[in-house]
């Protein structure tokens, strides 16, 4: 039976490279990817529902939220805000032929419930991948509410308004002439289910029953020793088990996150220089950046460092600085 796809990833503040890794996997313009899960005959089938001209995430986030910063008179985004969100929608794979409907039918629906369920300003990028296994969305949301505050949590914070978004979609999807089944019950219970059975097989030893200890020693007594041997050792194996499950979930994500700094700071390089074209401006936009800590520490750093390398030292205007916060170069 087809079924719809829906997936949810936030951009803060301080860390807008994600825009600058989406608009790059999105668009196919990214170097540094692996494309070979695509077919390139098929990339120019790749088309942007709301953003035709493939403007950078970035302006279009950026832009989204000066219109707002200026209907609600006021700055809206602080510090820790998260400005934007990507989107993921697809199906199951040949449900279009299975259930009888085409790309361009789901597509336009998806589009319509997400303009209506976002606000039509709010969905600034929508691009639709033809090149890979299956077709699907990728889209830029910028959660601007009804009554004009930034706040992503009104729309995707905690499980119940994600359930009602997901299940707000299913029903779109569920109607005539997609006719696609979904799961209206949706939560994320099921990620914890490794720590629920660590606990539950915790419980189950507790709760054996062990016979007093006879003065005698004899069979029984023999028994209720190895038992109380036996519970230490499996709890023990237990533990270790986890520990080491443990380990190596932070083994896995602090690997991943030095890959995505690496990602970050050639998506944000490359960002700078298709914008600017002037390795002056390149520096000056970085200096901006870091001194006011809207990129990680690290990217700044490598992109500095790699920007000075092509270019040499470029001498930028102290002006265009004042009464900028403090900000201390870790020196490698």
């Amino acid at each position: 039976m087809a079924k719809p796809h829906l997936d949810i990833k936030s951009v803060s503040v301080s860390n807008t490279s994600a825009l600058c890794g989406a608009y790059g996997h999105n668009t196919r313009t990214n170097t540094n990817e692996d494309w070979n899960h695509i077919d390139p005959t098929k990339t120019y089938l790749n088309h942007d529902l709301v953003n035709p001209t493939n403007v950078f995430y970035r302006d279009l986030v950026d832009k989204r939220l000066q219109e707002a910063s200026i209907e609600a008179g006021k700055n809206l985004v602080s510090s820790n805000s998260i400005v934007a969100f990507t989107l993921y929608l697809a199906y199951t794979h040949g449900a279009e032929a299975e259930n009888g409907f085409t790309v361009q039918q789901w597509e336009q629906a998806s589009l319509k419930w997400m303009q209506d369920y976002f606000g039509e300003r709010n969905v600034v990028s929508a691009m639709v991948h033809m090149d890979e296994s299956s077709p699907h969305i990728h889209a830029i949301i910028v959660p601007i509410t009804r009554d004009g505050r930034l706040c992503a949590k009104d729309y995707v914070g905690g499980s119940k308004k994600l359930s009602v978004m997901w299940n707000s979609y299913g029903y779109v999807m569920s109607q005539p002439p997609f006719h696609m089944e979904y799961a209206q019950s949706r939560g994320g219970k099921a990620n914890h289910a490794s720590i629920k059975k660590f606990y539950a097989q915790l419980n189950e030893i507790d709760e054996l029953k062990f016979p007093e200890k006879e003065e005698n020693e004899n069979v029984d007594a023999y028994i209720s020793r190895m038992t109380e041997f036996a519970k230490s050792i499996e709890r023990k194996a237990i533990a270790d088990r986890m520990k080491l499950e443990e380990d190596a979930a932070h083994a896995q994500a602090e690997a991943k996150q030095v890959r995505v700094d690496y990602r970050d700071a050639i998506n944000l390089q490359q960002y700078l220089k298709r914008k600017y074209h002037d390795p002056k401006l390149v520096n000056e936009e970085l200096m901006r950046l870091y001194l006011f800590e809207q990129y990680p520490k690290d990217v700044i750093d490598k992109v500095f460092a790699d920007t000075e390398k092509e270019y040499g030292k470029i001498e930028l205007n102290p002006d265009l600085f004042f009464g900028a916060p403090t900000r201390t170069k870790t020196k490698n």
